[in-house]
């Protein structure tokens, strides 16, 4: 399924749910058979505006890509917590939704407009992303006292545990 504009150019985005510092290493999209297959693509990365996402881009590339899927290394692109990568499109190149995704992480946005969440799928945008996390640690309590705390991966190995003994954990 495909997404045009009638007249002047759109943006068909991704969100990526992200909470820390981040690093975009390379994008795939994808480019539908009805499109031409050998064309220019504007890619851009969003970051957030207060509690919204912006409409400036904090990243952009223009590259040439082929019907399929397109892996596009980048130029470590540093984003922080929540951003949307999207890529531009218009009456004679459609963006590409899969309808048979998950909904609720696809966005649009015509040219100067706000983001728009979609309902029905998914933009063919994937990202290869290096993240920090939000620096917290975690703490382990079994029967309500503490056995480990500061934990700064998410999980922990319990020991010293007898057999046939229920164990609460929080």
């Amino acid at each position: 399924n495909n997404l045009y504009m009638t007249e002047g150019s759109g943006w068909a985005g991704q969100w990526f749910p992200v909470i820390g510092g981040s690093t975009v290493n390379s994008v795939s999209i994808y480019n539908s058979p009805s499109n031409n297959p050998d064309t220019l693509m504007t890619i851009e990365a969003y970051g957030l505006f207060g509690t919204l996402f912006d409409n400036d881009p904090s990243y952009s590339i223009t590259t040439s890509v082929n019907v399929g899927w397109n892996e596009i290394s980048l130029d470590d692109w540093q984003m922080n917590n929540p951003f949307v990568i999207a890529y531009e499109f218009n009456d004679s190149f459609g963006a590409a939704m899969d309808v048979s995704t998950t909904p609720y992480y696809a966005l649009y946005r015509s040219d100067g407009g706000a983001w728009y969440f979609l309902e029905g799928g998914n933009f063919g945008i994937r990202a290869n992303i290096s993240y920090e996390g939000a620096n917290v640690t975690y703490n382990v309590y079994r029967d309500g006292s503490i056995v480990v705390s500061g934990l700064t991966e998410n999980s922990h190995t319990d020991t010293g545990l007898a057999n046939n003994t229920a164990y609460e954990y929080a």
